[in-house]
């Protein structure tokens, strides 16, 4: 993992179904200790939620190198691995 990535999870059997998954952006790493810092989000209502903002949550989260790959919460996520964007931009 690098500063920058996202994290990407795909959607399992337990509440969420195939179509819905979990996304994450990497912040921070630390080699020594294998630890990812990450920025979430999350809809409060669940999955079949309402869509506006008022019920975003956000969290920054360290996890273990481990734990990230995996992470379940509860069987609903399983994990891809992680996405790199290429370049500097403009």
């Amino acid at each position: 993992p690098m500063p920058g990535a996202f994290v990407s999870w795909s959607g399992g059997s337990d509440v969420c179904d195939p179509r819905c998954g979990h996304v994450a952006v990497v912040e921070s790493v630390d080699y020594e200790n294998h630890t990812i810092t990450i920025s979430e989000g999350w809809n409060s209502k669940g999955a079949g939620g309402t869509a506006t903002w008022d019920y975003v949550n956000m969290s920054v989260n360290t996890y273990t190198f481990d734990s990230i790959r995996n992470y379940t919460d509860g069987n609903r996520y399983s994990f891809n691995g992680y996405v790199y964007v290429l370049g500097k931009g403009e």
